[in-house]
């Protein structure tokens, strides 16, 4: 196992990301607390849209890169329902 294969799934020093999001239920992803630009749920849509994006142009696949910073972010935060926050969890782990 590599050092990144490690780091993401278990046999390190600290929370692995599937740990840490398991028990993270929708309304909490969904929150803002003071003073934060973005929810969880914004900063795990974000991730996994460019992780995705970048893991096209590594495997040569056609890619269409955003024409604004803007659209790398999801569209309404309050929308996120159990489900979704469920399915972005899977996609990104």
């Amino acid at each position: 196992m590599t050092h990144l294969q490690r780091l993401l799934v278990g046999d390190a020093a600290f929370v692995t990301p599937a740990h840490v999001l398991e028990s993270l239920p929708a309304a909490a992803a969904r929150a803002r607390p003071a003073g934060v630009p973005h929810s969880l749920y914004e900063e795990l849509w974000h991730t996994n849209f460019w992780q995705h994006l970048i893991l096209s142009v590594v495997r040569d696949e056609p890619v269409a890169f955003p024409a604004h910073a803007a659209d790398g972010w999801p569209d309404d935060n309050d929308a996120l329902t159990e489900a979704a926050w469920q399915d972005l969890r899977g996609r990104f782990l």
